[in-house]
Parts: structure tokens; C-alpha cells; sequence
């Protein structure tokens, strides 16, 4: 009976934390690396498909919430937006919000929501498997390890197939 006793002790110390893991999300948020990607990026505007670069800036400030502002400006485009922010490995990856999401993709933000992808893949892959379709474009990412930021403004000059690149560092 003690050596039973013992043993179910014994078992209940091994198996209570194991459990408790497989509760856990092993994936860390992108929320939780704000803080080293707020600043400003200095870059350059480029429009797709030609050599002429202008110089540029990007500031990128914390909204709270997972969310970003990004002020972009230069001598092309002087724009300011709020983006919602996904880690992917080392990178930040950026998803319209609110009105934008819904004109960019045809369908509001959180229609999908299938949650059972928690814990199988990295928190942008949810997103992509939970809120996208397969032909879903995505515009901008921050590279933590090189300290980069890069997004492709479509539509925003007078042609609609011009495209105007932003790359920068901080």
C-alpha cells in the first residue's frame, strides 16, 4: 500500500506539469517585441519598376493592443496608419485593421476564428489560417535581426498599377 502511495505521488509530480505545457501556446506574440521595433527607419521610396529612389522615412510607434502606427514620409508619399502586427520567426508581419482589412480582403476581421490551429504553428500562420484566403496579399514586415522595414504602397498615385516601395533602417 505505501509503495503505492508512493507511486501515485510520484506519477502525479510528473504528469501535473506535463500537462499544464500542452495548455501553453509555445509561440511568443508579436506584442511582446513591440518595444524593439518602435523608432524611425530612414530609406527611401522607390517606385516599382524604376532606379530613381527618394529619400524617405518611416516612424513607427506602439498603439497598444498589438497594434502599430506607422507615419511614412518623403518627397513621394506622406502617409500615417495603423496596422495590427504578427510574429513570424524573426520578423513582424503587418495585417490591415478595421475598414482597411474589409476593402483590402472582402470580408471582415474575425469571420474565420478557427481556433484549434493554437499551438501547431507560429502566431502569423494562425492569422493566415484563421482570417485569410489563399490569395490574400500582405504589403509590410519589420526584420528584427537587420533592423529593416519594408511596405509596398498600391494604389496611392496617379496610376492605379504604380506601386511605391519603402525600405528603411533603423
Amino acid at each position: 500500500m505505501k509503495t503505492l502511495k508512493i507511486l501515485l505521488v510520484f506519477s502525479t509530480v510528473l504528469i501535473a506539469p506535463a500537462s499544464c505545457r500542452k495548455n501553453q501556446d509555445p509561440f511568443p506574440m508579436a506584442s511582446q517585441y513591440i518595444d524593439q521595433i518602435i523608432g524611425k527607419y530612414k530609406g527611401s521610396y522607390t517606385l516599382e519598376g524604376q532606379s530613381t529612389q527618394y529619400t524617405a522615412y518611416g516612424e513607427i510607434g506602439s498603439e497598444g493592443g498589438g497594434l502599430i502606427s506607422i507615419h511614412c514620409y518623403g518627397r513621394v508619399l506622406d502617409t500615417t496608419f495603423a496596422m495590427q502586427v504578427y510574429l513570424d520567426n524573426d520578423s513582424i508581419m503587418l495585417c490591415n485593421i478595421g475598414n482597411d482589412f474589409n476593402h483590402t480582403y472582402g470580408h471582415q476581421y474575425g469571420m474565420h476564428h478557427s481556433n484549434h490551429y493554437r499551438g501547431t504553428s507560429n502566431e502569423w500562420m494562425r492569422h493566415m489560417m484563421d482570417e485569410h484566403q489563399t490569395t490574400d496579399r500582405h504589403f509590410g514586415s519589420i526584420d528584427m535581426v537587420h533592423n529593416t522595414f519594408d511596405y509596398r504602397f498600391e494604389h496611392v498615385v496617379s496610376s492605379p498599377d504604380e506601386t511605391i516601395v519603402f525600405h528603411g533602417q533603423r
